[in-house]
């Protein structure tokens, strides 16, 4: 549950509140990663027993929640080829991309045969087999990532492996050890195309984690006066919505595979730290992406120093030790100056071949 859900939650338990006066006790539990809860309880002591009795049933709810979530047993006797990702549990988000290249790594670490059978979980009486935002990632996220790196849905792995790892750490771990990285790959001809893309984070969640929209139509302008063609890929909920004076691509916004191919056929692909970003770090692309850290206790916990060295196996001002010298990670916010500063430190490293626009 994110954090929109949570106050329109505690928004419309106070409504209920204020409507009617004989609600005379209330008990508020919150919880926040990575192990983080708080309660408080207030109201006349005599109403204690009934709301314990309350509390009780909302127990017995989370539990029965719970249990709809869980795996049946794993069959420990299945290669690493077959795999199951939990869609009642795991997360519904681009965190599947990394989930993904671990599994195809462990594969061939351990020499499963070709291709990485995965399975999708949809809890107990298919608990989330009707749920709109399950469908919709499972149609323009999930199945096109198998195909983009050679694996296959397959129900058979029901049974197969699960691990809850959607971070990096594991993937930086191996790939220093010698290990190579998978790519994903659209699979068409790779012929470059003389056009730099821009990929913006514009989620209701983590709303600070957004692209600053006016420092990149600055830098769009200020690339466009060089003579660079700019493509704006929007989040998959502005798909249509336009940008004033530059081109988006609406359809990279949806498909997936749509999307890995303009990144490939890309002069560069300019990101935020986020789910897209990540996906191209995977890819056969140039790109730079624009990490911003906070100082550590910050609310964000997710973006502090300790937490990318301990989840994303990386330290600040360090690099995938994957990438190429054309993927870079800037570590700064994505100011209109550290953008420009960025692109032309950046641009000396890649070639331009005119093709067509997308």
């Amino acid at each position: 549950m994110n954090n929109i859900e949570v106050v329109t939650l505690l928004t419309h338990m106070l409504e209920i509140a204020k409507s009617d006066p004989m609600f005379i006790h209330c008990a508020v539990a919150m919880v926040k990663e990575p192990d983080i809860g708080i309660f408080h309880y207030e109201g006349p002591a005599a109403s204690d027993r009934l709301q314990r009795q309350t509390v009780a049933e909302m127990l017995a709810d989370l539990d029965k929640s719970i249990a709809n979530q869980s795996l049946p047993p794993r069959d420990e006797s299945l290669p690493a080829n077959r795999v199951v990702y939990n869609l009642a549990h795991d997360p519904i988000s681009f965190d599947f991309i990394t989930w993904l290249i671990q599994a195809e790594m462990t594969r061939v670490r351990e020499g499963a045969p070709a291709p990485l059978r995965v399975a999708f979980w949809k809890g107990k009486g298919n608990l989330v087999a009707d749920n709109a935002k399950v469908k919709l990632w499972m149609a323009n996220v999930f199945l096109p990532a198998l195909k983009l790196i050679g694996a296959i849905s397959d129900p058979t792995s029901i049974l197969g492996r699960h691990h809850e790892a959607f971070l990096p750490v594991n993937i930086n771990t191996w790939s220093r050890s010698g290990e190579a990285v998978p790519r994903f790959s659209s699979g068409e001809e790779k012929q470059k195309a003389d056009i730099i893309t821009i990929t913006l984070r514009e989620s209701h969640k983590w709303t600070h984690r957004n692209s600053n929209l006016v420092a990149w139509l600055q830098l769009a302008d200020y690339l466009a006066k060089q003579g660079e063609n700019v493509v704006f890929v929007r989040d998959t909920a502005k798909a249509d919505e336009q940008l004033p004076r530059f081109m988006t691509c609406p359809r990279a916004s949806r498909d997936l595979v749509a999307r890995v191919a303009l990144y490939e056929r890309a002069k560069a692909n300019l990101f935020v730290a986020n789910g897209p970003g990540m996906l191209a770090s995977f890819c056969d692309c140039s790109y730079l992406m624009f990490v911003e850290l906070h100082e550590e206790g910050h609310p964000d916990w997710t973006n502090t120093p300790s937490f990318w060295a301990e989840q994303m196996g990386l330290g600040s001002d360090t690099q995938w030790p994957w990438a190429r010298g054309d993927q870079r990670l800037v570590w700064k916010p994505d100011t209109f100056e550290n953008l420009a500063a960025a692109w032309e430190d950046y641009r000396g490293t890649l070639g331009c071949v005119a093709g067509n626009s997308p």
